[in-house]
This record gives structure tokens, C-alpha cells and sequence, in this order.
């Protein structure tokens, strides 16, 4: 068999991985060594189980487990015979082992990439915060404009107003096309009875 080698000889950090999952996926699953223990732990109570333990035993024998398939399988005796240790304590190394692949799994990942992630979040945050900041500065630039011109609107209105009423004074009163039509008909009217 041939294994992925670094340059220097030793197996590389991909390899290494596959390999510690093969292994933890090789022994035990907790939710098994879990039923196993309820199972155990409500042996002394006379030979009756209460409705959920029935369910857990109906579920092992549905699924054709039996008690220790689990605890006494293949690789966890391996690893008793190569260690010396017992089968329980094998057991427990290797759920042990199984938690520390895991771990280090996410470990290895989460230094590998949140640094990544948290950067570009943070340079997201701060171009955010920066357009944000232009955008306030450019409506109250906005503001302060359509204030000053509604301050010259309002000094431009009294200027016309006062040169208005100022020229109104002085300009003579000329008749307008309603007065000249409304003296017509006054004049009209008035032939007719000097007439009489």
C-alpha cells in the first residue's frame, strides 16, 4: 500500500486526516453505547422494563444489535490487544479518540478559514459604516442647501412685496378692461333716459 508522503517522509496532513476518520468511524456510535447503557442499568430491576427501556430494546432487536456488538467490535479489540488494555477501557479510548478527531477536525478547519471570513466581514462592515457616513454628509450638504435658499425665498418675497406696494403708490390708477366695460354700460343706460 502506498501512502501520500511529504517530501520529507512523513504522511501528510490530508492523508492523516482520512485516516483518524476511518478510524473513528470504525468504532462505536454513542447513540448504540447509550441504549446499551440504559439497557444494563435497568437489568436489576426484576426482569420489567419500563415502557421507554421496552422501546430501546425493541429498537436494538429491530436494528439486530445485541448488547456488546458494539463495545466488543473488531477495532476496539485491536486496540485492547495492542495496548494491553481492557475492552471497557479500549472502548472509552477510542470514544476518547473518536471526540479528539472531531475536535481537532474543527479546530483545524475553523483556524484554517474563519480568519478569512471575519476579515472580509469586518472589511464589509467598515465600507458599510464608510458609505454610510458619505451618505450622511452628503444629505445634510443637501439640507443646508435647500435651507439657505428658502431663507433668500423668504428675503426675495418680502423685496417684492415692498417693491410692489411701492410702485403701486406711485404708478396712476389706469382703468382696467372690466372698469371700461362696466362705464360703457353705465353710460348706456344713461343716454336712453336723458333721452326721455
Amino acid at each position: 500500500m502506498t501512502m501520500a508522503l511529504s517530501r520529507h517522509g512523513k504522511i501528510s496532513l490530508p492523508v492523516s486526516l482520512v485516516l483518524l476518520l476511518f478510524l473513528s468511524w470504525a468504532s462505536t456510535p454513542s447513540s448504540a453505547r447509550a441504549a446499551t447503557i440504559l439497557l444494563q442499568a435497568s437489568g436489576d430491576s426484576g426482569g420489567q422494563l419500563s415502557p421507554g427501556q421496552q422501546l430501546v430494546k425493541e429498537t436494538r432487536e429491530a436494528a439486530g444489535e445485541d448488547k456488546g456488538a458494539f463495545k466488543h467490535s473488531s477495532s476496539v479489540q485491536w486496540i485492547s490487544q495492542h495496548t494491553g488494555l481492557s475492552v471497557e477501557a479500549a472502548d472509552w479510548v477510542s470514544e476518547l479518540f473518536n471526540f479528539g478527531v472531531i475536535a481537532l477536525a474543527i479546530l483545524w478547519l475553523s483556524k484554517k478559514y474563519l480568519p478569512t471570513v471575519f476579515r472580509n466581514r469586518n472589511i464589509s462592515i467598515q465600507k458599510a459604516m464608510e458609505d454610510a457616513r458619505k451618505a450622511s454628509e452628503d444629505a445634510n450638504r443637501r439640507l443646508a442647501d435647500i435651507e439657505s435658499r428658502l431663507s433668500k425665498i423668504d428675503s426675495e418675497i418680502g423685496q417684492r412685496l415692498t417693491k410692489s406696494s411701492a410702485s403701486r403708490l406711485r404708478q396712476p390708477k389706469m382703468p382696467t378692461e372690466s372698469s371700461n366695460r362696466s362705464n360703457r354700460r353705465s353710460q348706456l343706460w344713461q343716454k336712453p333716459r336723458a333721452a326721455n
